[in-house]
């Protein structure tokens, strides 16, 4: 938030927010209270707390405690896989969750210490840890013990259990992985005048869970089932969110007949869909708890028939060795090369299905390397190819795309590029009404917008930013990122904040600029998409070298508990600094030299070491101590990443 707008006075329903968003409020901040209900819980505080009045300074999202102690072990959590797996499953994916950096190893006993443990997780060192397990058969039960240590020694003194079994081979229900796809082909036979239509006849299913709870959706007609323009075919899709046995039924609006089943859901390796986190509403979490930072990247016109699928199935491949995990997708675009769902330009009622089954592949084939298929419904100078606001042919448009692809698991959704070009705020506001009553599986929404000050601050359906400062500098992205914060916080409902499109490589900034852009958006306390002209120009990643940048600062930011940090540019005098009072401080200097930084929240010894932003490489490894202002300077001359932890 700038200091020239403060203070400012927010009023706002505290009860909308989570316990770390009222007890993390930092110091800067003068809260005013007039009733509240607080209780003690195991989990932690439950609140019914409003808060009148907020004059802030600086006032952001933290969690200032309770503070660690340096002789507690790591925690360990979220230990995966659990429960019942395929039948057919010989590998899998074993993983674990610290609450602080950590190395993490296994075995078999669970009285081996962590000092005679064997096994190391393959991925680990940070707060996420993940190692293969092979050669499992079909009916048999497997439990693995885990230990973990953090950097100043302290070992778990007691073993986290992870149990699992593979399904016996036989016959039964289907068997789906949780949150995984799971499809049913179902033929009718009779003559529409045109199926694609909802109108004309729609394919209605009910779902219900194991714990008794039912979901609605709607089936979508699929030609011949197999890309094919014509047939009887039409598609129920599903992504069950519970393990055990779903039940359905499905019926027709003009009277055909209906019919049911049921399949189970077992465990699986899919992590589920993004969503914000409630504890820590800036960040991102997948369904299944773990940390999801976004390092994404902007492909306008990824999805166009002027493209192969062989050279966008190796673009996936190759953004997936860069650990992008977010991947930028326009489905309507009129500018260089043409991308739309439909037969053609001028037939905007009925679905290319050929074209449907690629999209389908990239989607999946994005799945299987971990990386999100963000998806744009529109493209900004795609103007003859949008259909009219608030249409039918809009509406259809939606819900077909919806009904088809929702139920990956692996896919967020954007309304509009550079909205404001051809849409009206009321349009955006109906539009995301319009998808989250569509899309049983809430999945992110967003619309991307040009104009300053984040448009729709407390709208409830759209679950994070999607900014453009198109060229901006580092001290301009830190400021809007902050203030963007600010804002959300403001209106009673803080969600992550994204950049995107700052940089284009090749036209819109160099590569020092994009290090300092993506840096100062990070210690801002937001994500960041990069975007670079390849795809445009018909010479996809020829040169990508800012992918390798953007690496480097995702391997730093997901070693250290960023979600638990925010923004306190406050404590330092020059550069951009990210925070978890008296734990842990990161601080970027766009210029290097020397900081001054306020460590009066923290005490005893902090852990002190320099991170170079162009290479990855550490150095200066020293101590400090806390209860004050200490001065730091940098290696060496450009920019430097400062980390000081407990």
């Amino acid at each position: 938030m700038g200091d020239a707008e403060l203070p400012r006075e927010v009023t706002f329903a505290a009860n909308n927010l989570t316990d770390h968003s009222l007890r993390g409020l930092s110091g800067c901040c003068s809260v005013a209270v007039n009733s509240s209900v607080l209780r003690r819980a195991n989990t932690g505080w439950m609140t019914a707390v409003f808060v009148t009045s907020l004059l802030a300074t600086s006032c952001e999202l933290l969690d200032p405690g309770p503070a660690r102690s340096d002789t507690d072990p790591p925690v360990v959590s979220n230990g995966q896989p659990t429960g019942t797996l395929a039948a057919g499953t010989s590998q899998i994916t074993m993983s674990v969750t610290t609450d602080d950096v950590a190395t993490c190893r296994w075995g078999t006993s669970s009285s081996t210490s962590y000092a005679n443990l064997a096994n190391t997780f393959t991925t680990t060192g940070g707060t996420s840890h993940a190692t293969t397990l092979t050669g499992l058969t079909d009916g048999q039960s497997y439990t693995r013990y885990v230990r973990c240590q953090d950097g100043s020694g302290n070992a778990n003194p007691s073993s986290y259990t992870i149990s699992f079994s593979i399904a016996s081979g036989g016959g039964g229900a289907p068997v789906v992985g949780l949150y995984d796809l799971w499809e049913d082909t179902i033929v009718n036979a009779n003559a529409y005048s045109n199926p694609f239509d909802f109108d004309v006849v729609e394919l209605r299913a009910t779902f219900t869970s194991p714990s008794g709870n039912s979901v609605r959706f709607v089936g979508f007609y699929d030609g011949d089932g197999q890309g094919g323009q014509n047939g009887q075919a039409w598609k129920l899709r599903f992504m069950p969110t519970e393990l055990g046995t779903w039940s359905y039924t499905y019926s027709w609006t003009d009277g055909t007949p209906g019919g049911s089943g049921s399949f189970e859901a077992v465990a699986s390796l899919n992590k589920g869909s993004a969503r914000i986190d409630p504890a820590y509403p800036y960040s991102l979490i997948y369904a299944n708890g773990e940390r999801l930072f976004w390092n994404g990247d902007t492909e306008w016109f990824f999805l166009s028939d002027d493209f192969t699928q062989d050279a966008r199935l190796n673009a996936i491949d190759f953004l997936a060795s860069k650990k992008v995990n977010n991947l930028l997708m326009v489905m309507v675009n009129d500018d260089t090369y043409d991308v739309f769902p439909w037969v053609s330009r001028n037939e905007m009622d009925r679905f290319d299905l050929s074209r449907m089954r690629r999209w389908e592949g990239v989607v999946e084939a994005l799945q299987a390397r971990g990386v999100i298929a963000d998806l744009w419904f529109y493209s900004d100078a795609s103007f003859f190819l949008v259909p009219a606001a608030g249409s039918k042919v809009e509406d259809l448009y939606f819900k077909y795309i919806i009904a088809r692809f929702a139920a990956y698991s692996n896919v967020t959704w954007n309304l509009a590029l550079e909205y404001e070009e051809y849409r009206t705020s009321s349009w955006v506001e109906q539009r995301a009404a319009f998808v989250k009553d569509q899309d049983p599986f809430d999945h992110l929404l967003a619309v991307h917008q040009t104009t300053d000050g984040y448009a729709f601050p407390g709208n409830p359906n759209l679950d994070h930013t999607s900014l453009q400062r198109l060229g901006a500098d580092h001290a301009t992205l830190n400021s809007v990122i902050r203030e963007t914060r600010a804002a959300t916080l403001a209106a009673g409902r803080p969600i992550a904040i994204m950049h995107e499109e700052f940089f284009i490589e090749g036209t819109h900034g160099d590569l020092t600029q994009f290090r300092q852009g993506i840096w100062a958006i990070t210690t801002g306390g937001g994500f960041f998409k990069a975007a670079s002209l390849g795809w445009w120009i018909g010479t996809p990643y020829e040169n990508g070298q800012h992918f390798d940048i953007a690496r480097i600062l995702y391997d730093f930011i997901t070693r250290i508990p960023y979600w638990e940090m925010g923004p306190r540019n406050d404590l330092v005098s020059t550069g951009y600094a990210l925070v978890k009072l008296g734990q842990q401080y990161v601080v970027y200097l766009p210029s290097g030299g020397a900081v001054t930084i306020d460590l009066s929240a923290a005490s005893g010894t902090l852990n002190v070491e320099w991170y170079d932003p162009r290479t990855g490489a550490y150095s200066g490894q020293t101590t400090t101590t806390g209860g004050g202002m200490r001065t730091l300077s940098a290696p060496a001359t450009d920019d430097w990443v400062l980390h000081i932890a407990r």
